[in-house]
């Protein structure tokens, strides 16, 4: 049996994340079967078709890592940061005497993405509705909700573009939403956020401040103050009903002082 029959038969690699997102951490997984202890793991490839990592080296320490456990046959190479350039060529595992070479592919792996990389975002809050305007690229379609008042709104997309991308299409959305708010509700927290796969991407965070220019502030204002004036008027009604009893009984008071009087002076000149 020949190196490379061994080669073909038993050592490979396989992406070990599940998924892919743009601008993160991806993983290949080499098996490391026929890989003794002291061989050299070695991996080779990329876009540069060289020499990446081989035990504790990396031809590029920001991009390429190697791990692996020496008690495991088996060794990775983690792509930081991954991007587009990172697919569509060959990555080699080798150890010893033995490799194992084939093409990563976009469209074979599960790949995200995500909304919020090239996202453009802006609200308005004006006569008690908000006004939510967006555009972002993302891969695959997404669902996007509002929640508000603890309630999930669905919200659409517009399709604008749909660009090639290295085996898949990057679709360029529009999204525009506007939410009429309740003046009871005009101080509640909003967020805003897509769905890509398994994945939920935030992409707003809102705290709603609609009441001073909401459409129903001056009748709520007037139904506020209406209480306080139907108090002050019958509160004045009560202060001249109480004045006008206090006159009167002050005028009766002196009118019997003024009789007695008169009584006494007479009682006097009839003596």
């Amino acid at each position: 049996m020949t190196a490379s029959g061994i080669t073909r038969r038993q050592l490979r690699w396989d992406i070990k994340t599940t998924t892919v997102i743009y601008g993160q951490d991806a993983t290949l997984s080499c098996n490391g079967i026929g890989c003794k202890p002291l061989s050299i793991r070695k991996w080779i490839g990329g876009p540069t078709s060289d020499v990446l990592c081989f035990n504790d080296y990396s031809s590029n320490p920001e991009k390429y890592q190697l791990m692996y456990n020496k008690t495991k046959p088996s060794f990775d190479l983690t792509i930081k940061s991954f991007n587009f350039t990172d697919t569509n060529c060959t990555y080699t595992c080798a150890c010893g005497f033995f490799q194992y070479t084939h093409m990563l592919k976009l469209e074979e792996i599960d790949f995200v993405y995500p909304p919020d990389k090239d996202l453009n975002s802006k609200t308005k809050q004006e006569d008690g509705k908000l006004y939510i305007n967006m555009s972002m690229k993302v891969y695959p379609l997404p669902n996007c909700n509002i929640v508000y008042k603890n309630t999930v709104l669905p919200v659409e997309t517009i399709l604008v573009d749909a660009q090639e991308e290295v085996g898949i299409k990057l679709y360029e959305l529009k999204l525009e939403y506007i939410l009429s708010v309740d003046y009871k509700s005009c101080r509640e927290n909003l967020s805003l956020s897509c769905k890509v796969r398994s994945f939920e991407f935030p992409l707003l965070q809102q705290k709603l401040d609609l009441c001073k220019d909401h459409p129903d502030a001056k009748l709520y204002t007037f139904i506020w103050i209406l209480p306080g004036l139907v108090c002050g008027f019958l509160i004045s009604l009560l202060v001249i009903y109480v004045k006008r009893r206090r006159r009167k009984r002050l005028e009766r008071e002196r009118k019997r002082k003024r009789r007695e009087q008169n009584e006494d002076q007479m009682l006097m000149d009839a003596l």
